[in-house]
């Protein structure tokens, strides 16, 4: 019941092992299990942390995400850890010691065997943010929600880094003005937004939102952020000839500028929402006098719509969107079989008021029987069709049609094809875990693999 391909087999007992079979293949495959790896060290810590209980925890990633090595061990500061059972490779030690004023973390990368490892806690913050919330009459807010973004330099990217580093996000129910954190780090910037003001009893107050960010906080030091009158931003969605378009779901999301010229966009943390009525009119209300990208939701029969930027107060916006022609596009594998969550992309170049834009024009997933409904107005200049294969799907390469004109019908992926090496050091000696990136026509993004316990 296996399909075609390369198949990679694990195995556990006291350690990993791993090998791979090409099926279709005859015989047996034999894995031999490594009678296991020790790693043990001694827990350090700064003073007056000495036989405070702390967590150790031991992860893998020589192995697939499916096979990591996860364990944990409680450990007193200053005294000794010890993983046994390990497969030879390279593991990450790490832990974190936290209380109401103090916060300490220690990471280590080690090879194992390993004996006398040194992991030791260190200091990476005390700074704790006061938060005071006024209203317009400098009166503390009764109740806001209220999200805190916190920006760690030198971090991995994540799905919500604003930056190149990672934001560390905090969402609390603030009540009677005031609320106190403390922060992951002593050099973070911190980035606040203050949600839906109310009184104390639930109800709506006569007061706009309000957002603060890149400020670095000082312990003792208290932010204090003053709530401005209420905006509100209203105009209408029309089509080409001007007629309304009701239903249309919008969105204002605080825009940042922060000091290295970037511009930052929360996107999950929308100031404000309207629906057009049935004349294609909006009100987005409780806002306040800040810069707000604006998203404008996809609506059936029209093309996409490009968030916009306004900055309040201003004069009502009118919104265009472009009727549009449906295209049902099927993608399918060599054999004919249907494929889910391929990726597909339309490149073209079009104008929206007074803005050219070039670039993506619509991206969307298929569905269940491999199909996408890629919506085109007649007015946009189609570059090109780019279908990638979904994730797990190595057998498929993905599939470029330069200048293609939009039709219904189906595309067949090709097979994929494998680029395969080793990596070693000065002495040619194979390194496990090292990240190889690629790029190339075709590659809508950068492949990253990493090597496994053979450098492979």
């Amino acid at each position: 019941g296996l399909p075609q391909g390369t198949i990679r087999i694990e195995a556990e007992h006291h350690g990993h092992a791993a090998g791979q079979a090409e099926l279709p293949a005859s015989g047996q495959v034999t894995i031999a299990l490594d009678p296991g790896s020790v790693l043990s060290g001694c827990l350090e810590g700064p003073e007056g942390l000495a036989g405070q209980v702390v967590t150790v925890g031991l992860s893998s990633k020589d192995l697939p995400f499916q096979a990591w090595i996860h364990r944990t061990v409680q450990v007193p500061v200053g005294e000794a850890f010890r993983f046994e059972n390990l497969t030879p490779g390279r593991y990450d030690l790490s832990c974190t010691y936290e209380t109401a004023t103090l916060r300490c973390e220690a990471a280590l990368v080690v090879e194992a065997p390993a004996e006398g490892v040194a992991l030791r806690l260190a200091r990476v913050s005390a700074t704790r943010l006061d938060l005071r919330i006024l209203g317009p009459d400098d009166e503390p807010v009764p109740r806001a929600r209220v999200v805190v973004h916190e920006w760690v330099e030198g971090r991995e990217p994540g799905p919500a880094s604003p930056m190149h580093g990672m934001a560390e996000r905090t969402e609390v129910e603030v009540r009677d003005g005031r609320f106190e954190m403390l922060l992951e780090r002593d050099d973070g910037l911190v980035f606040v937004d203050v949600l839906e003001p109310r009184t104390a009893t639930g109800e709506a107050l006569d007061a706009g939102t309000a957002a603060v960010g890149g400020v670095r906080v000082e312990s003792g030091e208290p932010l204090v952020i003053r709530l401005p009158e209420v905006l509100v931003l209203e105009g209408r969605v029309v089509d080409e000839e001007g007629v309304g378009v009701p239903g249309v779901r919008l969105r204002a999301h605080h825009t940042l500028w922060v000091e290295d010229g970037i511009r930052h966009t929360f996107a999950n943390e929308p100031h404000g929402e309207a629906v057009s009525d049935g004349t294609g009119r909006f009100v987005i209300a409780g806002l306040g006098p800040l810069k707000y990208d604006v998203s404008v939701e996809d609506v059936e029969g029209f093309g996409p719509r490009n968030p916009f930027e306004v900055h309040l107060p201003q004069p009502p916006v009118t919104i265009h969107l472009q009727h549009a022609v449906l295209h049902r596009l099927r993608v399918l594998d060599p054999d004919g079989a249907p494929v889910q969550e391929a990726r597909v992309a339309v490149d073209a170049t079009w104008r929206e008021e007074h803005t050219r834009h070039t670039g993506t024009y619509w991206e969307g997933p298929t569905d269940d029987t491999g199909a996408v409904r890629i919506p085109l107005p007649p007015s946009i200049d189609v570059r090109r069709l780019a279908v990638m294969p979904p994730p797990g799907r190595e057998d498929l390469g993905a599939r470029i049609v330069p200048e293609w004109t939009p039709a219904s019908g189906d595309l067949v992926l090709p097979r994929g094809l494998a680029i395969e090496g080793t990596v070693v050091d000065s002495e040619g000696r194979p390194r496990s875990g090292v990240q190889v990136g690629l790029m190339g026509p075709g590659l809508r993004s950068l492949h990253l693999r990493t090597t496994d316990g053979r450098g492979v």
